[in-house]
């Protein structure tokens, strides 16, 4: 039939075009787009090449090291990051992202706990003692997500009630055992506070022709006391799990990305977040020299009791 002899051809074309259309895309976004986003390089927090052409081991303390990144879609935020610290120190580095873990706001339900399982199990394969996991997941409960901003007032209402308070008690539980698994294998584990959250996505709200739309209403900027005491609950969290696990670091980004009294989402001009609580390329980099400081500091502390929370300003 005519048809079934023409139908390869057309789909050949769609493929060609696609992929034509996805190459001048990648290739020439920071040409033909006209946002603010077509500066890839500060937006988007991929894992960016450092020009490095071999590690440049500033010390020993990672050396034949390997680096387990697991959590959800934050994992993938901390690219930029992970990316210059395997460059810099000749780490090798794994990837597990798609769902939450160790969140500490609810425990995983049921499909959650089978990747839980899965993970964890993988990590004991490959792992040496030594090894460094790095829980990254979104711990704070969304003001906004990229197409509605939420009353602020229901969201901390349902924060503050028992069902909540029930939930991040079974949550403490499964992340108290997740942390006794992994160091009974002899790795470091490293999990990280709340970053800042706001309730406009960066990426859609910050150009002019976007200024009119309603999600873009609520600004780039939250009152850093307000964050401080909602994400608190996750903070009595975390330091439970220090008190229960002395060796653990507990990153916390916080400070770095919100020195003042107001957090912005914004750096004189360059973004810190890529949308309304993952991170930018910008503000990966903004946060490597904390990162590796509170991994360095562990490392000289191996062999001494006592956790560790740490970023760029020592607080």
């Amino acid at each position: 039939m005519p048809f079934l002899r023409q139908a390869p051809s057309g789909v050949g074309i769609i493929i060609l075009c696609f992929l034509l259309t996805s190459a001048v895309f990648q290739k020439g976004q920071h040409v033909l787009s006209l946002s603010v986003t077509r500066n890839a390089h500060d937006w988007y927090p991929y894992a960016w090449p450092t020009g490095i052409a071999k590690p440049i081991v500033k010390s020993d303390a990672f050396r034949g090291r390997k680096l387990f990144i697991v959590g959800d879609s934050h994992t993938g935020a901390y690219a930029t990051m992970i990316q210059q610290f395997s460059e810099e120190y000749g780490v090798e580095t794994h990837e597990f992202m798609g769902r939450p873990f160790a969140n500490l706001l609810r425990p995983s339900n049921a499909e959650d706990k089978k990747r839980i399982e899965t993970t964890l199990s993988e990590i004991e394969k490959r792992s040496a003692p030594g090894d460094i996991v790095f829980l990254a997941s979104l711990r704070m409960n969304r003001l906004s997500d990229q197409w509605a901003v939420f009353d602020e007032r229901k969201v901390v209402q349902a924060q503050q009630s028992s069902e909540a308070v029930a939930q991040r008690t079974l949550a403490l539980r499964e992340a108290d055992t997740i942390i006794s698994r992994l160091e009974g294998n002899s790795c470091t584990v490293v999990i990280d506070a709340p970053t800042p959250i706001f309730k406009a996505p960066a990426f859609r709200c910050s150009d002019w022709f976007n200024a009119g739309n309603p999600i873009c209403a609520a600004g780039f900027v939250m009152e850093r006391d307000f964050l401080l005491e909602y994400r608190r609950p996750v903070m009595v969290s975390l330091n439970v799990l220090q008190r229960n696990h002395p060796n653990l670091v507990v990153w916390d980004p916080f400070p770095d990305l919100c020195p003042s009294d107001s957090c912005s989402a914004f750096d004189e001009g360059k973004p810190l977040f890529f949308d309304q609580d993952h991170l930018s390329a910008h503000g990966n980099r903004v946060l490597y020299p904390s990162f590796v400081r509170a991994l360095s500091r562990r490392n000289r502390e191996f062999s001494q009791p006592g956790a560790v929370t740490w970023n760029s300003r020592g607080d």
